[in-house]
């Protein structure tokens, strides 16, 4: 393919690029002041602590007018710090550039400047926006919808720069693209695999150098991507666990599932009122990892196996865009997104700092699903859905709306297959559909209930604002669909929506048909408070199909912007060359959204949070284990494992091999009649209890407890029965 903007008369002239690059350091030097005059916007970014330290380095000060807090930083810092990011990138940008393609570096400056530079004139559209909200447009509630867009806002012009950079080195993007499509023509005949699925008008790949592709023809970037992700969210987790921050309540409590029921005390954890969890959840996929259980004991092999099995889930993103593009650089962008993307890693750690939850492993069982689904490996793909099930029983609400999407779309725009195979596949989508709501049905209003001797299930607390139990829920819901209608039009519906959809560069609205299928659970979430946040766990079963739909949000890209593409490439470009040459691109962008994105948004060393010493996600204050841990050493050796204990919810994990281990908290404020120790962690985050004098045993039944001599500098208090 011939190199575009040939003539010199589109490089010979800076005078544009430096007049965009002159507003754009005004318009970035006025988003600045925006940003950093309102600790309430600021907030969105960074920590209290942190916008202080920039208001003051900026040489300005802080006021406080009521509950406001306020900076005033004068124009010229601001001025400066804009100039050296917009010159700086443009310089920079303009010299990789050159190097990449071979051009001048005159010829450089002028297409980056011109087309990259006014990406950084974005965040001006927000504070644009701002200016409305305070001369009173649109009324209602629109700030909290606007501050809380402002990260995408900023993730989006680097996005947008980056992808334009890429634009312009199309002949890397082209030589990546062939390197890999070659290689990966030559592992997949040497394994077997049929490389013919690709899209119409993509021509055959040739034979190559098969160095950067790894087993099952994945690239070996994909692979370290993968390592890296494990390695990293698993020693976080660890660390999280040793430093006594990971939570027994949803996390450590499975573990506990395993040990109890490998010791004959039945698949329970003693939190649950010591019912069989079945009441809780139908949460059963972890029973799986019993065999290596039995040879390591701990909840750090959870961690372990959930670390994992979240990060191959690239595979499968891997997989499913390279059949939908035919372009193997653009997959591996789409599958380093999706480690890199801030929902997935909320999964691994939630904002609360809860880790192991069973249903994590959606994400790579129904992504291999739906590559096995595509790749027409359909008792493959049946597995996988019987495994995804087997997660959690909030999959049925997307696994039945797929149904639907296989029964009425299927092959979805592909080549047809066999006439009579593909009408199997449409009743199957039907046998799907019908299936996956009757074991809702099943779930919420058979087992769950039988389990917890008739009483409702527990999540329906959630959204106590429609009703008091499931009945009353579906009663308000058929009945009064203005109270629904009514959450769903809130700025935290909205926010939810562009938390899932910013960070793979909302790829996924280019096929909308394959996103409705999201849709029935994501206004399900929307309908409480508690579930309506990619910062949690709730949203687990909608990331698959988020994937799904990007990857050929990608390849709808790819041909939708073909055209305009030819127009601007070098006469003779055929329809293919251009496509391909769009989906690197446009792939970039939507690594560059997961990456930034998760910048502002995260707790792991990709997030600002990881690093800042004002944060509440500090990595030194989380991560480090300090006196607390060191002192609870002598705690477990002072109470035998054959005893009953009940303890506070950080240090709970460490107690869920004893004979019973009981929670110690609010939540369960009755210690049982059989409890022989209770330890309270004094110092752990949010502790109410700060000395003996707290400790509602010792007020009210003194003569029942003994308060134990403290060995641990006041970390602790250890109460045995007398």
């Amino acid at each position: 393919m011939s190199r575009p903007l040939s003539g010199s008369s589109r490089s010979a002239s800076l005078t544009t690029p430096l007049v965009l690059a002159g507003v754009a350091v005004l318009a970035l030097a006025w988003v600045l002041g925006e940003i950093l005059a309102r600790s309430t916007l600021a907030q969105t970014l960074v920590s209290p602590g942190l916008w202080s330290d920039l208001v003051n380095r900026c040489g300005g000060q802080v006021r406080y007018r009521g509950n406001l807090s306020l900076g005033e930083v004068p124009f010229v810092p601001l001025l400066l710090a804009a100039t050296m990011w917009v010159l700086g990138t443009w310089l920079l940008g303009s010299l990789a550039l050159a190097w990449c393609t071979g051009r001048g570096w005159g010829w450089s400056l002028a297409e980056l400047g011109r087309w990259g530079t006014p990406w950084w004139l974005l965040p001006a559209g927000f504070a644009l926006l701002n200016v409305g909200l305070e001369m009173g447009w649109p009324a209602g509630e629109g700030a909290p919808l606007l501050y809380g867009t402002l990260p995408f806002w900023l993730s989006a012009s680097v996005a947008g720069w980056g992808s334009t950079w890429m634009a312009l080195s199309h002949t890397l993007s082209q030589s990546l693209s062939q390197s890999l499509s070659q290689s990966l023509s030559q592992s997949l005949s040497q394994s077997g695999e049929s490389s013919t699925d690709l899209p119409p008008g993509e021509p055959a790949r040739r034979p190559g150098d098969a160095s950067t592709v790894g087993p099952w023809g994945i690239p070996w970037v994909v692979w370290l991507g993968m390592a890296v992700y494990t390695v990293v969210f698993t020693g976080l987790n660890w660390q999280l666990y040793h430093a006594l921050r990971l939570p027994h309540g949803d996390s450590a409590m499975y573990e506990e599932h395993l040990w109890n029921l490998l010791h004959g005390k039945g698949f329970r954890s003693y939190l649950d009122n010591g019912r069989l969890f079945l009441g809780e959840h139908v949460q059963v996929i972890h029973v799986l990892l019993v065999p290596v259980y039995l040879f390591w004991p701990s909840h750090l092999l959870l961690e372990l196996v959930q670390s994992a099995a979240l990060a191959a889930g690239a595979i499968p993103v891997f997989r499913i865009t390279r059949r939908a593009t035919g372009n193997a650089t653009a997959a591996t962008l789409l599958a380093l997104a999706y480690l890199l993307a801030f929902p997935v890693q909320f999964l691994d750690i939630a904002i609360d700092f809860k880790t192991f939850r069973p249903n994590a492993f959606e994400i790579p069982f129904l992504l291999l699903a739906l590559d096995a689904l595509e790749s027409r490996r359909f008792r493959a793909c049946g597995v996988w859905l019987l495994l995804t099930l087997l997660c959690q029983e909030d999959a049925s609400p997307v696994l039945a709306p797929l149904g639907l999407w296989i029964a009425l779309r299927w092959p979805a725009g592909a080549d047809a297959g066999d006439v009579t195979a593909d009408r199997q596949v449409r009743r199957g989508g039907v046998t799907l559909m019908l299936g996956a709501t009757a074991w809702l049905v099943l779930v919420v209003k058979v087992i769950l209930p039988w389990f917890r001797g008739g009483a409702d299930v527990h999540f329906a607390q959630y959204f106590s604002d429609l009703g008091d139990s499931t009945d009353s829920i579906v009663t308000t819901v058929l009945k009064h669909p203005g109270a629904v209608w009514q959450r769903w039009w809130r700025p935290e519906s909205a926010l939810f929506a562009i938390g899932l959809l910013a960070p793979l560069g909302g790829l996924p609205c280019l096929s909308p048909g394959r996103l409705l299928v999201a849709v029935p659970l994501f206004g399900v979430l929307c309908l409480s408070d508690i579930t309506d946040s990619p910062l949690h766990h709730f949203h687990a079963p909608l990331l698959p199909i988020l994937f799904w739909s990007a990857a050929h949000g990608l390849a709808n890209a790819g041909r939708w912007t073909a055209p305009a593409a030819r127009r601007w490439l070098s006469p003779g470009t055929s329809p293919a060359d251009a496509r391909r040459f769009c989906l690197v691109p446009t792939a970039a962008w939507a690594l560059l959204a997961a990456l930034t994105s998760g910048f502002w948004i995260g707790v792991s060393p990709q997030s600002l949070a990881f690093w800042d010493r004002h944060s509440s996600g500090y990595w030194r204050d989380l991560y480090v284990p300090g006196e607390r841990s060191r002192q609870l050493e002598q705690v477990l050796a002072l109470i035998p494992t054959t005893a009953r204990v009940a303890s506070t919810d950080l240090i709970h994990p460490r107690f869920t091999h004893h004979e019973r281990s009981y929670d110690y908290s609010s939540y369960r404020p009755i210690v049982p009649d059989d409890c022989e120790y209770i330890v309270i962690d004094v110092h752990a985050p949010g502790s109410q209890i700060r000395g003996p004098q707290d400790v509602k045993e010792l007020r009210q039944s003194p003569p029942a407890w003994k308060l134990l001599p403290d060995h641990t500098n006041g970390q602790f208090l250890v109460l045995q029965r007398q």
